[in-house]
């Protein structure tokens, strides 16, 4: 059993033509402008090339090596070293693995004190709840009730 991956999509091309067909039907009868049809068929082509020159270099076999450890290191270096945008892809390469730290970091949370969902919360023991507003809020939605 041969298993094979396609670098391409083959139901892009079918798409294209069925794309051009509707939009050749719009331009026969509605008399519609041409720029859309053109533009798909340009796509159409341009994709037809693609795919040939995908086909090309797979059935040239490649001549290049993969890649280990070391050697992605070596081209991650020779990247840093560029005159112009070498010292740039350093530096963000260290702020998004310096954001990434920060973002996903495991932080703890502990409850000091059990909430009690009951009772008004009482910040000092001296400020107690105002007892005419408890009154009237509750009055609120005693009246607000459905029975």
């Amino acid at each position: 059993m041969i298993t094979l991956i396609l670098p391409y999509n083959d139901a892009m091309l079918k798409y294209l033509d069925y794309l051009i067909e509707e939009e050749s039907d719009k331009v026969l009868l509605a008399k519609a402008g041409c720029e859309p049809l053109e533009a798909l068929t340009k796509r159409r082509r341009e994709y037809e090339e693609q795919i040939q020159v995908l086909t090309k270099s797979m059935e040239a076999g490649g001549t290049y090596k993969l890649l280990d450890e070391r050697g992605v290191e070596d081209l991650v270096k020779s990247l840093y070293s560029l005159k112009h945008w070498g010292k740039n892809l350093e530096e963000n390469k260290t702020r998004a693995e310096e954001s990434q730290r920060r973002t996903y970091r495991e932080q703890p949370f502990r409850l000091t004190k059990p909430i009690n969902r009951g009772e008004p919360k009482v910040v000092n023991k001296d400020q107690q709840p105002n007892p005419s507003f408890l009154a009237k809020f509750s009055s609120y939605f005693r009246r607000r009730s459905p029975t």
